[in-house]
């Protein structure tokens, strides 16, 4: 009986430590990541009604391009251009602290074109900012389960080492500032 009232006493305050380090756990320093790819490709077609470019990369893949009014002298690209694709994608985290309000900036857009009479060229990016809600992380599959402010669930596959690196740190019920950028640059250039 006296062996008994140990084990559960000794079984509870096992429990109530976990409980407490899983809410008062430490959280992952803020992290940080890029990556910038770039691709020479063909263009296949332009269809200057909707303003899809489709190109075909040296290695044979396909690619679309949706472009809007951004693009000047869109009229200019032909089957059989030559074009650079570079594409930019950065995503930067932090835990929040409970009871404060998010430090991120709000969602962005810019962009750039050729001036007339140029060569056709454009650049266009956008960071978007949300604060999330942990649900789940699976650290065997490099994956975190989150909710947006909009009420839906996404599991998204962490694949670089920084990201990695922080969802070790990420507990279920942590709110987490989200930055994530991306850019897309198009540039005709000489064929050769």
């Amino acid at each position: 009986m006296i062996a008994t009232a140990i084990w559960k006493r000794a079984f509870v305050g096992i429990l109530a430590g976990y409980f407490l380090a899983g809410c008062t756990h430490t959280p992952p320093a803020p992290m940080f990541t890029d990556s910038q790819q770039q691709a020479t490709a063909t263009v296949e077609s332009a269809e200057p009604v909707t303003r899809l470019i489709a190109l075909r990369t040296s290695a044979g893949e396909r690619l679309w391009v949706q472009t809007g009014s951004e693009v000047r002298n869109f009229d200019q690209i032909k089957a059989g251009d030559k074009v650079v694709v570079s594409y930019y994608k950065a995503i930067a985290a932090q835990v929040k602290p409970k009871g404060t309000a998010s430090t991120l900036q709000q969602d962005s857009v810019a962009g750039a074109s050729a001036q007339p009479g140029q060569r056709p060229a454009a650049a266009l990016g956008r960071t978007l900012v949300e604060t999330v809600k942990v649900q789940s992380v699976d650290t065997g599959a490099n994956t975190v389960t989150f909710q947006r402010p909009d009420g839906s669930v996404h599991t998204a596959a962490v694949t670089s080492a920084e990201g990695q690196t922080f969802i070790k740190g990420l507990r279920a019920g942590d709110d987490v500032d989200v930055a994530y950028s991306e850019a897309l640059a198009v540039a005709v250039v000489p064929a050769y």
